[in-house]
């Protein structure tokens, strides 16, 4: 018999392999994932690259087809609708310091910037992923514009990816100057004012116009961006006015504004939400509570204002109708200052559904929701009540038990 030998080419082969794996487990971890992070790092700037290529800027159109909140009452017949407030502008309408109070409170390197923050989004990212959903967005004024007018509102991985290569290729197609006076006339400012104009004259009155914003007046309209109903002046002052601190000094920052002039900055009278926007009588009032219950079930102030909903409400027409006119009989005829005022409401029993809600025929009336006007119903009959005992031959000095249960 004579012996084999292993082929030395199947030997050499096998030892090669086993070296690179030797070689591979004697470098650090630190070093292999580094190799790993290069090449998925590869990856990853070939796909952005095909990304970026691939994404056209699309024509601005969702801004201009927001509609208004349309209220039904109970039989689907028409109450009441609520346009979307908007002036558009040129940017040289615009005060200095309206410009400047609104990239202090958004994007303080927006000029700068290539239309994305890398810092901001990597910090989302983790956020995001952390907490398991899309929350925090890392959005510069680039990409907000890009999300309002091109993109849909949901909240997806997805369409962050689309508003990043939107905005990026945004930044080298149009003026920064084009892409700010864009946002500046379609970012929503709450009190369902859409644009920098209609928020003007929205929270310092008719009067006031966007080239006329001083820098503290400015500096409340830029405080509300980021949250309108989270920093309303009315409902949330020391809020706003935190937010409002925060802009002025970043107005300093930058060299906006000077030390001196933030100094002598003072929080500006802003007229309060009713005197701003009653739009129908007393059907104002419903709209309120309306409103108030669709935040409630989480629905986005700016996507209320002008999202085209249409709600149907428990409001029956001739219940309501039959409100205002009894409203309207008992109280006296002419305006003055210490004339009384009426409310009604009228809830269905069993169902809780309220059929008629009445505060008044204009602002200045009462509203049942509002805890500062609020009136204990219980009371009015206790009048009554007492004018029965006094017939039946009480007095006014009984006393009586007055612990619940009571026959």
């Amino acid at each position: 018999m004579t012996a084999t030998t292993p082929c030395p080419q199947v030997d050499a082969t096998r030892a090669g392999q086993d070296a690179g794996v030797n070689l591979w487990r004697d470098q650090s971890w630190k070093k292999r994932a580094s190799v790993v992070a290069a090449g998925s790092a590869l990856v990853l700037l070939g796909g952005c690259g095909l990304g970026y290529a691939v994404t056209d800027v699309p024509e601005p159109s969702a801004f201009s087809t927001k509609q208004a909140l349309q209220l039904l009452y109970a039989d689907g017949s028409p109450m009441a609708r609520f346009g979307t407030n908007r002036v558009l502008v040129p940017l040289s309408k615009v005060s200095p310091a309206a410009q400047h109070a609104v990239l202090a409170a958004e994007d303080r390197d927006f000029y700068s910037e290539p239309g994305i923050s890398p810092k901001g989004i990597a910090r989302a990212m983790f956020s995001n992923v952390k907490g398991g959903g899309v929350e925090q967005g890392g959005s510069t004024i680039t990409q907000q514009y890009a999300k309002n007018a091109f993109l849909t509102q949901e909240r997806t991985f997805s369409r962050k990816i689309k508003e990043v290569f939107i905005a990026l290729k945004m930044s080298r197609t149009v003026s920064k100057d084009q892409i700010l006076e864009d946002y500046l006339n379609t970012i929503y400012f709450g009190r369902g004012a859409f644009g920098i104009e209609a928020a003007a004259s929205t929270y310092f009155g008719p009067a006031v116009h966007a080239s006329q914003l001083t820098p503290a007046q400015a500096a409340v309209l830029a405080s509300s961006i980021r949250s309108p109903a989270g920093y309303d002046p009315e409902r949330h002052p020391q809020r706003a006015k935190d937010r409002w601190d925060y802009v002025l000094n970043g107005m300093v920052k930058k060299g906006w504004l000077t030390q001196e002039q933030r100094a002598a900055a003072k929080y500006p009278k802003v007229a309060g939400r009713r005197a701003s926007t009653s739009l129908a009588g007393d059907l104002d009032y419903v709209r309120d509570q309306v409103v108030a219950d669709l935040e409630k079930h989480g629905f986005a102030e700016d996507t209320i204002a002008a999202g085209g909903l249409v709600v149907t409400t428990t409001i029956e027409k001739r219940a309501q109708d039959a409100a205002r006119q009894e409203i309207q009989d008992a109280l006296p005829k002419g305006k003055k200052p210490d004339a009384p005022v009426g409310a009604l409401v009228a809830v269905q029993p069993g169902t809780g559904r309220v059929i008629a809600y009445y505060g008044g025929a204009t602002a200045g009336g009462l509203d049942f929701a509002d805890s500062s006007q609020g009136v204990e119903p219980g009371s009015s009959m206790k009048p009554y009540v007492l004018a029965t005992a006094l017939e039946n031959g009480k007095h006014l000095s009984d006393r009586y038990d007055g612990h619940s249960p009571q026959d």
